[in-house]
């Protein structure tokens, strides 16, 4: 009796299940609390009944042939996978083993079982804990659940290693106290904050966030990303599992770029206001001096041409062509003139695109054909000549490249945007091909709406032609 009471009081804390069985009845002597909880059998109600009957595909025979085994010393122990049945006939999946104790007046046989799918979830459990630790080392950010209760406040069941080095805050700090999060967003991100998550709680869409927050330990503000995707959990209201990242190098380097971006763009309208008054010196000096000087060289050559000899038709036939040159040298210069600042700017955008139009019509045959919604636009000189200079170059591709029987020419007042559209019916061409190095046309006027505010785009098909476009958004004067 002293030695059933020693081995009942070694086995009783084991998880396994552990049997003693007598080696000749076969009887059970004594079942530890986890063989009784797993067979619904109490301890006394197995002491009434056999191994055989509970243990599945061990009869009698067999079972004595393993005793006679482990006493004769032909081996220490067996081990097989079999089933025990429950009190309500139900079975489950063990790993069995048997060894022989022989204390004399106590000849036992000792059942060792362990539940396979126990043992099979605990190993998942340990694989899935030391992957998910893996996992939490070696990301960039912090993993989080959040969850809203049912009064609105938000509180972090669960936060990884990495809340200190991303927040400066240990998860045992936060789960004391959670606002804590809150109070560090910064003021002005604040209701960014309560917008997302209210957001997010409306339509239990993804929480995705960037704002900043203030780390007062290290008296550093970062950047950082809140992503998580929510569901209804019970009782518990809502709960988002997510990762926190810091993303303020992303945003230093998005800063960076808007920065070199406004300073490019400043300097483009710089550049542009440069050109358009260099332009107008040209002009004028062109206008003034150069013309002046033709036109004095005419009048003079005109004189000239009255004090020549009647009977030396040499010097007349030489004289005349001098003055189709001078005429044709002035011809020339209005052209560069109007090039370089057309004069019928001075009228308005709407009459100087309808000049183009006729001029381009006359000059190569082709029929362009201009349309507007208003009378006329109210514009700056820079806006204006900007937008004619973008048609004019358009106009010149398509002579150059387009084969079109057919242009057109709209401008049109959008919503809250001026629209310059030119359209022709050509070969078209491979927008998706990067650009050459001389493909000047199109960057050109891609970096003349840029310097104006406005949005310029090229859609074109092979052999269904091209709509090069401009908008400009800007609260321009629409006159009816």
């Amino acid at each position: 009796m002293l030695q059933e009471t020693w081995l009942a009081e070694l086995t009783q804390e084991s998880g396994n299940e552990i049997y003693v069985i007598h080696a000749d009845s076969l009887a059970f002597m004594h079942a530890n609390h986890a063989a009784s909880k797993n067979l619904n059998y109490s301890d006394m109600e197995l002491q009434q009944m056999t191994a055989p009957e509970l243990m599945r595909d061990l009869s009698p025979e067999r079972l004595r042939c393993f005793i006679k085994q482990l006493r004769d010393g032909s081996t220490d122990h067996f081990s097989l996978d079999t089933a025990h049945k429950r009190k309500d006939g139900s079975t489950y999946a063990v790993t069995l083993r048997l060894f022989y104790l022989d204390l004399h007046a106590l000849p036992a046989l000792i059942a060792v079982s362990s539940d396979q799918h126990a043992s099979a979830t605990r190993s998942l459990i340990e694989s899935s804990e030391h992957r998910l630790a893996q996992i939490e080392v070696n990301l960039p950010g912090l993993l989080f659940q959040m969850r809203q209760g049912s009064r609105g406040t938000l509180y972090f069941p669960f936060l990884s290693k990495g809340s200190f080095d991303l927040l400066g805050m240990t998860p045992k700090a936060l789960y004391a106290k959670p606002e804590i999060f809150f109070n560090m967003i910064i003021e002005e991100d604040q209701q960014s904050w309560i917008n997302s998550v209210h957001e997010s709680t409306r339509q239990l869409s993804v929480l995705n966030w960037e704002g900043r927050i203030f780390i007062e330990s290290w008296r550093d503000i970062k950047w950082i990303n809140v992503r998580a995707t929510p569901q209804i959990s019970g009782t518990q209201g809502i709960e988002w599992a997510g990762l926190m990242t810091n993303i303020t190098l992303n945003k230093t380097q998005e800063d960076e770029i808007c920065r070199s971006r406004a300073q490019l763009a400043e300097l483009s309208t710089h550049l542009a206001n440069i050109k358009e008054k260099e332009r107008a010196r040209i002009e004028r000096d062109l206008h003034d001096d150069l013309g002046g000087n033709l036109t004095a060289l005419k009048m003079m050559l005109a004189q000239l041409g009255k004090r020549l000899p009647a009977d030396n038709p040499d010097l007349a036939q030489r004289t005349s062509y001098l003055d189709s040159l001078i005429d044709r040298t002035i011809e020339s210069m209005h052209r560069i003139a109007r090039d370089l600042r057309p004069g019928i700017l001075e009228a308005g955008l709407v009459p100087a695109l309808e000049w183009l139009a006729q001029e381009c019509s006359t000059q190569t045959g082709i029929p362009f054909q201009f349309s507007s919604n208003v009378d006329d636009v109210e514009l700056n000189q820079q806006l204006a000549v900007g937008l004619f200079q973008i048609a004019q170059e358009a106009c010149n591709n398509i002579r150059k490249h387009a084969e079109a029987s057919g242009v057109e020419i709209h401008l049109y007042e959008g919503s809250d945007e001026l629209q310059l559209e030119i359209i022709d019916n050509g070969c078209g061409m491979d927008t998706a091909k990067k650009p050459g190095p001389k493909s000047f046309g199109l960057r050109s006027m891609k970096e003349r709406t840029a310097t104006m505010g406005g949005h310029f785009s090229v859609i074109s098909r092979e052999h269904k032609g091209t709509i090069v476009s401009v908008s400009i958004p800007l609260p321009v004067t629409i006159v009816a």
